[in-house]
């Protein structure tokens, strides 16, 4: 194995300014790429989703053509900062926000691109507030360089363990879905309300009764604290969380339990529902709300919190910088469609299996993770490098 200079064995260069005129993009041609594509393209879209450009136009822009196999990542800009790779799995045009890696006779694609995920070029912005990465200083990076047929075995043993990963974090996506499709089946959208459920407003049936506590009592200080930054988007879930006495509390806190349902309250946080099933204490920015379970069960209220219908609600109400997005009154008056608890408590055995099954997927997913994270530090790791050599 050998240490090159990449711009000894690639050619390091940008992309080019986007055509102003938006009738330069047609709906067929070769697709154009932006920095804000990066995205989507690493989540798993086609580049054809994209913008594209016909042959005349691109000629009469004088577009530069980048080759499937190309490596590219955002050089300037707040895109810059993030460190999303991708390389290209057919011809494209860039945007000139865009570097561009093209590998040499020496280099494989696949390998060149995973050794820029373990190696973000993030790492060469030097100043925050501004952040620019120089293609002089691409150049310039030392790469370690196996012999090709080993590049190509290396990338191909990382490409199944990220296809692994891929397909686990899908299946999790997948469930998402079916959970919400079926919602919809048995209740219909909560805006139109097909089905003509009774209306209630959430005043009527839920309770924002939860106990303030003081954290720093002993009885109370092993309890975990929820904040507002700790609840996932969209999911029900907690990320992991310090107990009080670790998080050094003060005083004013909530205490909950699990027939609460957590609401953020504020708007850096909206759309952020948990469903938690232990008992804990949470930040004033938090609603910890509990449904009259005689006509209201929590599984059924939390679609209805992260609905758009209640997103757009709270998005319309007048709030001043630093003031919370929903207060109780605006909370309380919302208005909600109520079906018999015997349909919501066959919702609610549904969801509880389908949270039990995203567990166990998201420890599969978890394993697959640690296993790419780890084949991927092992890999790019010079002196281990040698262990995946081509019988």
């Amino acid at each position: 194995m050998k240490e090159v200079l990449l711009g000894d064995v690639c050619r390091v260069t940008t992309g080019q300014s986007a055509p102003q005129d938006q009738e330069a993009f047609s709906e067929e041609g070769i697709p154009f790429i932006r920095a804000g594509s990066l995205n989507g393209l690493i989540s798993g879209m086609q580049e054809t989703n994209f913008e594209k450009i016909n042959k005349e136009k691109a000629k009469e822009f004088r577009l530069k053509l980048f080759n499937k196999d190309t490596v590219i990542f955002a050089k300037s800009g707040m895109s810059a900062k993030i460190g999303r790779v991708y390389c290209l799995k057919q011809d494209a045009f860039l945007v000139s926000h865009l570097a561009a890696v093209i590998p040499g006779k020496q280099v494989d694609a696949g390998y060149l691109h995973r050794w820029f995920e373990k190696n973000p070029p993030s790492g060469l912005i030097v100043n925050d507030a501004y952040p620019s990465i120089k293609t002089s200083e691409v150049k310039n990076i030392r790469i370690f360089l196996p012999p090709l047929e080993e590049q190509k075995h290396i990338a191909g043993i990382l490409d199944k363990a990220d296809a692994i990963r891929r397909k686990r974090q899908q299946a999790i996506a997948l469930t998402d879905q079916l959970l919400r499709s079926v919602f919809l089946d048995m209740f219909g959208d909560p805006v139109t309300n097909p089905k003509g459920w009774n209306t209630l407003k959430l005043g009527e049936c839920t309770y924002l009764d939860a106990r303030m506590i003081d954290p720093k009592k002993d009885e109370y200080k092993h309890l975990k604290h929820v904040g507002a930054e700790r609840i996932e988007k969209d999911t029900g879930k907690i990320r992991k969380c310090l107990s009080a006495i670790e998080e050094n509390l003060i005083s004013n806190k909530f205490l909950f339990d699990g027939r609460y349902i957590l609401y953020t309250k504020i708007r850096p946080y909206l759309r952020k529902v948990a469903l938690p099933d232990f008992v804990g204490i949470c930040s004033a920015d938090i609603y910890p709300v509990r449904p009259d379970d005689r006509i209201l069960l929590k599984e059924y209220l939390w679609f209805i919190l992260i609905s758009e219908a209640f997103v757009k609600y709270t998005e319309s109400l007048p709030s001043r910088a630093n003031i919370p997005k929903l207060n109780r009154e605006e909370f309380a008056r919302y208005e909600i469609m109520v079906p018999p608890i015997e349909l919501q408590k066959q919702f609610s055995e549904m969801f509880i299996r389908f949270i039990k099954n995203n567990k166990k997927l998201n420890i599969f997913t978890e394993d697959s993770c640690h296993l790419f994270s780890a084949l991927n530090q092992q890999v790019f790791r010079s002196e281990l490098t040698q262990q995946f050599k081509i019988a």
